[in-house]
Order: structure tokens, then C-alpha cells, then sequence
């Protein structure tokens, strides 16, 4: 834990989501980064353990939506934050793994994918339209996938490969 929240404290960022949350990271982030991230938001899951959700932010923030999954995997979050540049509204996604229903990462990786633009689809249309808007989290799939095409079809830009320094 205190290895993650040097990692955030290093980082700089302004608005951090946050994905696999649990009550006992709840207590532990409030109160190591309280102090540096004053708005501090937590929603933990009704269907999966460690499926919780968070907005750490040293900017204000209100919400847009909380829209729960209708899948049985995770919810999405969208927040407003008051910015140096303006509003904009943060769209927190832990996205459908690539797992089948039975538990094969196998057949997951090859029978999900529209699974995952679905729920993508869902959060998009609970946003407040004509606000500039980032989607941030886990999209558990690649950056050729549906669901990133889809978002770029929507306007929006992958800054992922600006930053992924892996391959």
C-alpha cells in the first residue's frame, strides 16, 4: 500500500481513477493521501469482490452518473471536475475481462469483445452531453478492439500509446 500511494503522490496527476477497489484501499488511500487529494470518492461493488471503483482528485468534483453494470461485472462512474482549463467529466471503466461466463480466458478472449463496446456504449450515453469528457480505467482489451474504435469513431483520441512504453 505504500508503494501505490508513493506511485500516485509521484505521479502528479490531478484526477486519478481508480479500479479494483476494496473497503480496507479505501481507508488506507483516504488516509495517506487525504492530505494531497482532497476530494476522495469511493464505490464499492454489489456483485464483485474487489470490483469497487474511486476518484482521487485535488480538484472539486460533483457527480454525472453511476451506472451500474447490467452484465454482472462492473460498474461505470462518471464525475465532473472544476479544472484550470474548465469543467470536464471523467468517465471511470473497469471493463468486461476477456473471460467467458464459464471461466475461459480462451473462448473469453474470442467471444467478448462486443461485450465490452455494450457497456462502453452504456457509459458514453450517461454522460452530460457538450462537456469535454476523458475515459479512463481498465478497457481489458487492445487498442485495435471495437470498443476503442468505437470511442474513436465518437471523436475521441487514444492517448495510450503516448504513454505505453512497453512495446
Amino acid at each position: 500500500p505504500d508503494l501505490a500511494a508513493e506511485a500516485i503522490l509521484r505521479s502528479g496527476a490531478d484526477i486519478v481513477c481508480l479500479q479494483e477497489t476494496t473497503p480496507h484501499w479505501q481507508h488506507y488511500l483516504q488516509t495517506a493521501l487525504a492530505r494531497d487529494y482532497p476530494f476522495a470518492e469511493f464505490r464499492d461493488s454489489k456483485t464483485r469482490m474487489g470490483g469497487g471503483l474511486a476518484f482521487l482528485a485535488k480538484v472539486p468534483g460533483s457527480p454525472v452518473a453511476y451506472v451500474p453494470s447490467d452484465t454482472g461485472w462492473f460498474d461505470g462512474w462518471i464525475v465532473k471536475f472544476d479544472t484550470a482549463i474548465g469543467a470536464v467529466q471523467v468517465v471511470n471503466v473497469h471493463l468486461r475481462p476477456p473471460v467467458s461466463d464459464g471461466g475461459s480466458w480462451v473462448s473469453g478472449y474470442l467471444t467478448t469483445r462486443d461485450d465490452r463496446r455494450t457497456e462502453m456504449e452504456r457509459f458514453y450515453n450517461a454522460r452530460e452531453p457538450g462537456l469535454p469528457m476523458l475515459v479512463m480505467g481498465d478497457i481489458n482489451d487492445g487498442e485495435n478492439s471495437s470498443v476503442v474504435r468505437w470511442l474513436e469513431d465518437k471523436g475521441m483520441v487514444n492517448a495510450l500509446p503516448q504513454f505505453d512504453y512497453s512495446s
